[in-house]
């Protein structure tokens, strides 16, 4: 898991089981960074 940030915006990019998925990196209540989380599942 990973937190970037691109023209602005932050983005999360996760790779689960290989393959590569991205999000928008603002926790959208808290406004806080994602990627300083963790991920379960």
């Amino acid at each position: 898991m990973k937190g970037i940030e691109h023209e602005g915006r932050r983005i999360l990019v996760v790779n689960l089981d290989g393959k590569l998925h991205a999000w928008d990196g603002t926790c959208t209540h808290e406004e806080a960074d994602l990627s300083t989380g963790f991920l379960i599942g």
